[in-house]
């Protein structure tokens, strides 16, 4: 059975008036009062303390069926095609034995997965360290992915990412260096994850997965080598779904099936709460949830399948 979203639920983002009015304004929507959840305050950059205001998922609906009201219109908004969006960040976790073997040779947090692949790139320096960076781990504003559904419904990640190549001993680790390094060469020989960046492609099988909106952080995962779980519970989704439905390709080689669950996080960097893009980008998460979880009953109805929230 098909089990439809709260869309009593609110957005976890709060957005101040003055955005709200610039949104309604820029794409002539109206949000009714009963939308708007208040109560929250913050102080702006004029330190004057404002009101703002989470949002129903009722009155996300409302505003696609506005701006978006056909498929196509949608599909073109999710992909990129719409009113511009910045690029949004993705975390994809694969949980087996074989990497469950792996982590328990870390240093640091053994009993909680590490991301196989993650965009924009994340990865370790010991130089970083020395600045003070205690775990040496860079974000690089390198890498972004970009979304497209093709005609069978399945849901293809593609760009540039980081991609788990394994633990490795930190003296290897050297992001600009060419020469090789012979087995007894000097250097430090304690575990370090290994991040390489690299072209990826991700496609996601549809009718399968499980969608959770604002999804909690999951204790198993190792996110230190990802954007924030609090990034992903206030502005992102979460898919969960088996292996064998998601293919992945790195470096351009043949996209291969996963083995064991998969769980990718989808989301995007907030923008400041004062701006209408903050909300424009609520929109496009809900797009997504909407697009992937709906398909079709037994009578040929559309149905939203199961989202967590």
């Amino acid at each position: 059975m098909a089990q439809a979203v709260d869309i009593h639920m609110w957005t976890r983002a709060v957005f101040s008036e003055d955005a709200i009015r610039r949104f309604e304004d820029r794409f002539g929507v109206s949000i009714p009062a009963a939308m708007k959840q208040s109560g929250v305050s913050a102080q702006s950059q004029s330190r004057e303390n404002k009101e703002l205001f989470a949002l129903s998922v009722a009155a996300l609906d409302n505003m696609l069926d506005r701006l978006f009201p056909d498929e196509q219109d949608r599909c073109a908004f999710i992909e990129g095609r719409g009113p511009p969006i910045p690029s949004p960040s993705m975390t994809l976790f694969v949980v087996n034995d074989a990497l469950w073997s792996i982590m328990r040779r870390k240093s640091s947090y053994p009993d909680r997965m590490l991301p196989m692949v993650t965009s924009p790139w994340f990865h370790w320096d010991e130089k970083m360290e020395e600045q003070g960076n205690r775990a040496g781990i860079v974000r690089e504003p390198i890498g972004n992915v970009n979304l497209s559904i093709n005609e069978t419904g399945q849901l293809i990640v593609s760009g540039h990412g980081g991609d788990f190549c394994g633990l490795v001993e930190a003296r290897l680790i050297h992001p600009k260096a060419r020469s090789i390094i012979l087995p007894a060469s000097p250097g430090r020989r304690d575990l370090v994850p290994n991040y390489r960046l690299t072209q990826l492609s991700v496609t996601i099988e549809p009718r399968i997965h499980q969608l959770t909106l604002y999804p909690e952080p999951d204790k198993r995962f190792d996110y230190r080598y990802s954007e924030s779980p609090k990034m992903y519970y206030e502005h992102g989704l979460n898919i969960t779904t088996d292996g064998s439905r998601v293919l992945l390709s790195t470096s351009g080689d043949k996209a291969r099936p996963l083995r064991g669950e998969v769980t990718i996080l989808l989301g995007m960097m907030p923008d400041m709460h004062e701006t209408e893009t903050l909300i424009l980008e609520h929109l496009w998460l809900r797009a997504l949830a909407k697009s992937l979880s709906d398909t079709q009953d037994e009578n040929g109805q559309s149905t939203e399948r199961i989202i967590k929230t």
